[in-house]
């Protein structure tokens, strides 16, 4: 993970701050609104099977030219993000997504 989204989920973390994403979608038409990297129709756990099967980053753009290093790590540190924390808030919108810390649950 590059040292900025490492930071940035590291101070999320601490001051509970959200966290944009550019690159991450949700809409409840395409892959039963599932997070997915940008317009694609690639989840942000797609990339993750790959890189279980022992794929590299680099391969896996080689062989899906519409993905992008930064948009793959991006989706990497979306799911982190939701697997660390359960009290989240996802404000999405057509150009980004946002995890928003909640204190309530909700």
């Amino acid at each position: 993970m590059n040292d900025k989204l490492r930071q940035t989920l590291a101070t999320s973390r601490r001051t509970r701050a959200p966290i944009e994403f550019k690159h991450i979608r949700i809409d409840e038409d395409v892959r039963f609104g599932k997070a997915r990297i940008g317009d694609t129709r690639f989840t942000v756990g797609d990339p993750l099977g790959y890189l279980s099967t022992g794929m590299s980053i680099e391969a896996i753009i080689h062989d899906f030219s519409e993905l992008t290093h930064e948009a793959i790590v991006e989706g990497l540190l979306f799911a982190k993000a939701k697997e660390d924390f359960d009290n989240v808030l996802l404000l999405d919108s057509k150009e980004q997504v946002t995890l928003q810390y909640t204190t309530d649950g909700q």
